[in-house]
């Protein structure tokens, strides 16, 4: 089964909006980067910088296309876990980082 675009972003956008630290979201960009990589987006077609460029075409398919599980605790203590969705600027870094990557900016 070929994974695409979106299908992979999501699961990078889910990994990189868990990490609460800077550092820690800079590795992770990194290993992102190395995964889209091995999926051959290098640069040599026009819809991977297209669908890696901020626009507001991107914007439209991208908001409120990745969440992340954020736990929390409800009045008696309880954990519960809450979806929420990865917001555009830390999805307009990752996209950033990518292009950079694959040579894409």
């Amino acid at each position: 089964m070929m994974k695409t675009v979106s299908s992979v972003f999501q699961t990078e956008a889910e990994r990189l909006a868990a990490i609460p630290d800077q550092a820690g979201r800079e590795m992770e960009i990194e290993a992102a980067l190395i995964r889209f990589h091995a999926l051959g987006f290098n640069g040599a077609e026009e819809r991977p910088r297209d669908a890696l460029t901020p626009s507001a075409e991107t914007k439209a398919a991208y908001m409120g296309e990745f969440s992340m599980p954020w736990p929390e605790q409800d009045e008696e203590g309880n954990e519960v876990v809450r979806s929420v969705n990865v917001p555009w600027v830390t999805i307009k870094q990752i996209m950033a980082r990518i292009r950079q990557h694959a040579n894409l900016a």
